[in-house]
């Protein structure tokens, strides 16, 4: 990149889409989302989100299987100005509730087949493949407000093992993911040809190193 990195982590991501819009971003099986696409749909789940009040300081939690589904999930609630709170399905059944509990997310993305073992919880369910056609239909001019660039605001919330008791949420800030970013392209030096495998579970933080900087400079998970 060579423009000076921008303060959050969207602004780096919606640059590159302008860079790049045709561009192969998420390829799954016989699935492909380019940039232009990705970006697309995040903003159509923002627009959707914000109707239900969220925004900036607020926390949505993320239960899926990896998907290009996945990834519009994160996009979108991180063009709110919100974070997300990332939900293994495989975790206990325990850990995921004390989760939703503690991070008082009011919604929780998720996909149908997903949908009749989730937890017990107060946070609204929504399905992001059979929810679609309610979610798509159209960026609502009422809320497509551009949200204020905070480099100090949340992006996620990645919950310790609980190794030594109950598990405690860690805090990403924007800043710190810009930063890993800039390691990244410092370090690896990557181009629009390169692809990123993401192996790690979804609560882990290295997943965040996994999925963030490929995206902010052309490649493909």
């Amino acid at each position: 990149i060579d423009q000076p990195l921008a303060s959050t982590v969207c602004a780096l991501f919606e640059a590159q889409v302008a860079r790049t819009p045709d561009a192969p971003a998420v390829i799954f099986g016989n699935e492909s989302l380019t940039y232009s696409q990705l970006n697309q749909q995040a903003e159509q789940l923002a627009s959707y989100l914000r109707t239900l009040s969220i925004g900036p300081e607020r926390f949505v939690s993320i239960c899926m299987d990896r998907s290009p589904e996945m990834m519009v999930a994160i996009w979108g609630v991180l063009k709110t100005g919100g974070a997300y709170v990332p939900l293994d399905p495989a975790y206990p059944r325990e850990r995921l509730e004390f989760i939703l509990a503690e991070t008082k997310s009011s919604i929780l993305l998720t996909q149908s087949d997903l949908r009749d073992s989730l937890l017990q919880s107060a946070a609204r369910v929504i399905c992001m493949d059979s929810d679609w056609d309610k979610i798509s239909a159209g960026v609502r001019d009422d809320v497509s407000k551009p949200i204020s660039e905070d480099e100090h605001s949340a992006i996620c919330v990645i919950y310790t093992s609980g190794s030594t008791g109950q598990p405690k949420g860690v805090v990403l800030e924007n800043r710190g993911i810009v930063n890993l970013i800039d390691s990244f392209i410092r370090s690896y030096e990557p181009t629009t040809d390169d692809r990123i495998l993401p192996l790690t579970s979804v609560g882990f933080a290295s997943f965040v190193g996994e999925i963030f900087p490929l995206l902010c400079v052309g490649g493909a998970l």
